[in-house]
C-alpha cells in the first residue's frame, strides 16, 4: 500500500484496499485450514504414529495442492464478478481487477508457504517459518521498491 500510494492514483489505492480484502479472506480460510494440519501432525508426534505423521503430510500437500489450483481458478475465472461483488468504485475496477490478477496468479504460493509453515511447526520448528516470512517480507519490500520506480 506504501508504494501504491507514493507513486499511484487515488483509485490505485482504492483497488489495492479492496484486492486485499479479498486476498485476506482466501489467506485466513487457507490458514485456517492448514492449522488442523499441524494439530494432527502433533498428534501423531505425541502418539509416536509415525507411519500416520507420514500419511498426512502427504496428504495435506496434495490436497492444498488442489485447493490452490482450485482457488487459482476461481479466482482468475471470476474476477469481473469479484470486483463487482465488492461493490467497486467505477474509477477503481481496472486497479483492483489487476491486483486481484497479479495476487491471484500467487495463490499457489500463499497455499504453499502456509502448509510447509504448518508442517513445519506440528514437527516442532517454529523458526523456519518465521525466517520464510521475514525473507519474503524484504524480497517483496526491495522488489516493491525496485518495480515502482519504472512507473
Amino acid at each position: 500500500m506504501f508504494v501504491v500510494g507514493q507513486f499511484g492514483h487515488t483509485f490505485d489505492v482504492s483497488g489495492v484496499s479492496i484486492g486485499s480484502q479479498t486476498m485476506s479472506l482466501i489467506t485466513n480460510l487457507v490458514l485456517g485450514l492448514t492449522t488442523g494440519v499441524t494439530v494432527l501432525l502433533r498428534q501423531c508426534l505425541g502418539s509416536k504414529s509415525y507411519r500416520d505423521l507420514s500419511k498426512i503430510i502427504g496428504g495435506a500437500i496434495v490436497l492444498f495442492l488442489i485447493i490452490a489450483l482450485g482457488l487459482t481458478f476461481v479466482m482468475l475465472s471470476f474476477n469481473n464478478e469479484i470486483t463487482f461483488l465488492m461493490n467497486t468504485p467505477k474509477e477503481a475496477i481496472e486497479a483492483t481487477k489487476s491486483y486481484l490478477s497479479i495476487c491471484s496468479a500467487g495463490i499457489i504460493f500463499i497455499v504453499g508457504y502456509n502448509v510447509v509453515s504448518s508442517i513445519l511447526r506440528g514437527l516442532g520448528d517454529s523458526k523456519t517459518p518465521l525466517l520464510f516470512v521475514f525473507i519474503a517480507c524484504m524480497i517483496n519490500i526491495v522488489f516493491s521498491r525496485i518495480f515502482s520506480y519504472g512507473s
